[in-house]
């Protein structure tokens, strides 16, 4: 079984939660695949959010709230987890940061599919003005040595993920800095599109699997492509 994390990224912070979080918990993909959660409210306590509609602020422990952040983590019964991770101060210490965890059960029972997955990140980007969002295999995270990911470069104090996944996201800052011409060079992907002042790339439509060598060299092509080596070279 391969395990899937869709994560998006912002380096802004956002003060007003009581906005933003119900907006999150209404995405469609969200809606259909996470709820009934479970939320852990202690060592051996947990509350159930039945529906989006049922999240209710005064019912979070304050020790969700850190010195820096927000976090909360829903747990899914048909074993799906998101998990939101905002800033409450200004710093540059860590990414403001959404997760969707998933596997490869729920692509094949059509749970989860590149049309819902591609659906999630153009409902949930304009809600957080995310820079930068990835799709992947999470082995791809675990493989030990010089190939060990994430990889990232770093550009107006902020640090970006400098790879190619199964899908990409690459936001308005990332995409000029890359400049649009690198994405005319890509040719090895299935799809690419322009979304929210970004662009998205789409490696395959096949689910990536990082132990199938061949798309281990698609996507090593892909970032070969993008040039993607020359800038880490750089840093």
């Amino acid at each position: 079984m391969t395990e899937y994390i869709v994560r998006l990224l912002s380096p802004d912070n956002y003060a007003d939660m009581e906005r933003w979080i119900p907006s999150f918990l209404n995405i469609n993909l969200i809606k259909a695949t996470v709820f009934p959660a479970k939320v852990y409210t202690g060592l051996s306590e947990s509350m159930i959010i039945d529906s989006c509609e049922d999240f209710d602020f005064a019912k979070i422990p304050k020790n969700f709230w850190g010195e820096y952040a927000f976090d909360l983590v829903l747990h899914g019964e048909k074993n799906i987890e998101f998990s939101i991770h905002i800033g409450i101060r200004d710093t540059s210490i860590q990414h403001n940061a959404i997760n969707f965890r998933f596997n490869s059960e729920h692509i094949k029972n059509d749970l989860i599919n590149l049309i819902s997955l591609k659906n999630f990140f153009k409902e949930s980007i304009p809600i957080f003005k995310f820079h930068s969002g990835t799709v992947y295999d999470r082995q791809a995270t675990q493989r030990l040595g010089k190939e060990n990911r994430p990889r990232y470069f770093s550009f107006e104090n902020s640090s970006y993920p400098l790879e190619i996944h199964w899908m990409n996201y690459f936001g308005k800052p990332m995409l000029e800095f890359l400049t649009r011409s690198r994405f005319d060079h890509l040719k090895t992907c299935s799809e690419k599109f322009g979304l929210c002042e970004g662009i998205m790339v789409v490696l395959q439509q096949e689910p990536y699997d990082d132990k199938n060598s061949d798309h281990r060299q698609r996507r090593t092509q892909a970032e070969s492509e993008l040039g993607l080596a020359d800038l880490l070279s750089e840093q």
